[in-house]
């Protein structure tokens, strides 16, 4: 009885757990991190659902991203991709997300074709699961291309600027039309890079993308070695206020005044930026405002300080990418030896079949043989015992 109380106390917990779990990800529900991690761990541990467990293992990886435990949100990740081939139920909002992250956390890591394999692979079922999310990760997909293969990632963003003008989707329209801009940029056609830059404006309704804008056109006239107006261009972007991209600005307009031999109001505006860096994901990029920090510092310990956090933040990141390729080394020779291994099993089908051929002749060329000899001796039989009634005839007579 005990037992029995004990089992249908773990059913209803685990029920209620996956219950929760489903309501979250749905947005029906809110609950912290720590209650997610618990709910989660839960039914890791006792759920034998692959769906139930590939959510398990998706929203335990977004938890350790926000954590910038960059590597164990890449496994999470991965198991959570592994038992979702396994599940029946399609989820293409959840099979696309698992791709979209993974190819985001290579990119970050320098890891551009890996990158990429994993865009395309999402692309599927982003598509299958709306136009706008399905266009979204090609955009993904074009910027890993943009410093390997500038022309397919070009080919890619005017087909997603048809999509975008012709469904009216004026965002994507306007990061499309930024994203253009760059690879303009990068080729040293600046012309035609702010003719891109002033449509992306245009289409850019919300302080986001304008932001977003207003920080690329800088990067343009920084490329172009003219400071003063990417100085203007910055204090744009800043003027909006708090967006996504003001990190970025900041750190800009720090190494700006850097240029200009202006190291208090560098360290200004490098300051906030060391504020919101602490927000920030662990990325490479962002790491260089220690470097201009440093720079613009008078103070040795200060300058030795800076110097160290962003060697310290540089080798986290680096430990991550080494972690990576060796995870996807890992996986490499897994699925060669899983190939390697079904190219066997169909060899040794093929001789079983080509063997099994050969008994199978044998048998039936055996049973003609039979069946010629036993009809051989039927038909001496049979005409011994005609002639012995046909003499058997003659002596009656």
């Amino acid at each position: 009885m005990v037992k029995f109380i004990s089992l249908l106390t773990a059913l209803l917990s685990l029920k209620v757990h996956s219950n929760k779990l489903i309501s979250y990800y749905n947005g029906e529900l809110n609950l912290t991190n720590d209650q997610v991690v618990f709910i989660c761990d839960s039914l890791i541990h006792n759920s034998q659902s692959y769906y139930l467990l590939a959510l398990a293992f998706y929203q335990k990886a977004w938890i350790a991203d926000s954590e910038n435990d960059t590597y164990k949100a890449y496994e999470l990740l991965t198991k959570s991709q592994e038992q979702l081939a396994k599940s029946d139920t399609v989820d293409n909002y959840l099979h696309y997300s698992i791709l979209n992250k993974l190819g985001l956390i290579l990119k970050y890591h320098w890891l551009v074709g890996e990158s990429a394999e994993k865009y395309r692979q999402a692309l599927e079922p982003a598509f299958a699961y709306s136009l706008e999310r399905g266009l979204s990760v090609k955009y993904n997909l074009a910027r890993a291309l943009a410093y390997k293969d500038p022309e397919e990632a070009m080919n890619l963003l005017v087909d997603i600027l048809h999509e975008s003008k012709k469904n009216r989707l004026n965002d994507r329209v306007a990061k499309t039309y930024n994203e253009i801009a760059l690879i303009l940029v990068r080729s040293k056609e600046h012309l035609h890079a702010i003719d891109y830059f002033n449509m992306a404006l245009e289409y850019a309704e919300d302080t986001e993308l304008r932001g977003m804008t207003y920080q690329n056109y800088s990067h343009l006239y920084y490329e172009m070695g003219k400071y003063d107006l990417q100085r203007l261009w910055l204090n744009r972007s800043l003027a909006l206020g708090d967006h996504r991209n003001r990190f970025i600005s900041l750190m800009d307009m720090g190494e700006n005044c850097l240029i200009k031999g202006d190291k208090l109001k560098a360290m200004e505006y490098l300051l906030e930026a060391e504020e919101l860096y602490q927000e920030k994901p662990l990325r490479a990029k962002y790491i260089k405002v220690f470097e201009w920090l440093a720079k613009a510092t008078e103070d040795e310990k200060k300058r030795s300080s800076y110097y160290k956090k962003r060697g310290d933040d540089m080798q986290k990141v680096i430990d991550v990418q080494e972690q990576l390729e060796a995870k996807l080394k890992q996986q490499a020779m897994r699925q060669l030896l899983m190939r390697m291994e079904s190219e066997r099993e169909t060899e040794r089908t093929k001789d079983l079949l080509f063997y099994l051929g050969i008994l199978s002749t044998m048998v039936i060329l055996g049973l003609i043989v039979t069946w010629r000899l036993w009809w051989y001796r039927l038909r001496v039989r049979l005409a011994s015992k005609l002639k012995l009634l046909a003499d058997r005839w003659d002596q009656m007579e």
